[in-house]
């Protein structure tokens, strides 16, 4: 990963390159390779990872939207991948998603659920080696908006959409192979 390559978040190797707090506005994420390792035994290194981090000395408490730092101005969120995970930390809200980049197969049954009828129409208009990233970065923003929002995953809606729409989402492919990773912000 090159962090210098990045422009909006920060991408950290590891603990020691964290800042003593995140600054206003920067957000920042780490990438974690996870094959090999069961679910809980991930979550247990990302624990360790984000304890050493200076700007979480103050701890944990639980949340609806899982652990949550104390210092109530940092908001942190998970995705899991196929062998992967990244979590984003920000000084405010802040929503992750990984999504694989091959789709499901019945991607337009997904798709005619859970946006509008003139997205999917945008979707299936893409020549189809093309369909499958724009499905995966279609679904890894949505995810990421609701996440950054506190919403839950519904059918579509246009008043969730019109929300999801006044955030800042950046996608990037590049540095998690085989995922499109969705970071959405206020």
């Amino acid at each position: 990963m090159d962090a210098a390559s990045l422009s909006v978040p920060r991408w950290l190797r590891c603990a020691e390159h964290a800042p003593a707090q995140v600054a206003a506005g920067e957000t920042l994420l780490l990438p974690v390779r996870t094959a090999g390792l069961a679910p809980a035994l991930a979550r247990q290194w990302l624990r360790a990872q984000l304890d050493a981090l200076p700007c979480l000395a103050t701890g944990w408490r639980d949340s609806p939207r899982g652990p949550q730092p104390h210092n109530p101005a940092l908001r942190l969120s998970l995705s899991y991948g196929q062998g992967v995970a990244v979590l984003a930390l920000r000084a405010g809200a802040v929503g992750v998603d990984l999504t694989p980049l091959t789709p499901p197969v019945d991607w337009p049954a997904v798709a005619a659920t859970y946006f509008s009828p003139a997205h999917c129409a945008q979707l299936a208009a893409l020549p189809p080696a093309q369909q499958g990233a724009a499905f995966a970065a279609a679904w890894a923003a949505l995810e990421a908006g609701n996440k950054c929002l506190g919403l839950a995953l519904t059918e579509y809606c246009a008043d969730s959409a019109r929300q999801r729409a006044a955030l800042t989402i950046w996608h990037d492919r590049s540095q998690l192979t085989g995922h499109m990773l969705a970071l959405a912000w206020s």
